[in-house]
């Protein structure tokens, strides 16, 4: 597989830096939650999610860049 420099992204910039800051401090909460506590856990996801559907779960350990960029919905 070949990359263009189009596909590369620049994460040293502050914004970037500060959106990657951001998922860790949400994923290490996610983390930190009961399992059974769902509504928090939900609020979580839903705040480091681009979207997010019902009924959806995210087991641990979960790792993400930024978060925003995922969506998961039940089809």
């Amino acid at each position: 597989m070949y990359y263009i420099q189009e596909d590369l992204v620049d994460t040293a910039r502050e914004e970037d830096l500060n959106r990657i800051a951001n998922a860790r401090k949400l994923t290490r909460m996610y983390y930190s939650t009961d399992y059974k506590d769902t509504e928090e856990r939900r609020a979580i996801l839903a705040e480091l999610l681009g979207g997010i559907g019902e009924n959806v779960a995210i087991d641990t350990p979960f790792h993400c860049d930024y978060g925003k960029n995922i969506i998961l919905a039940i089809m």
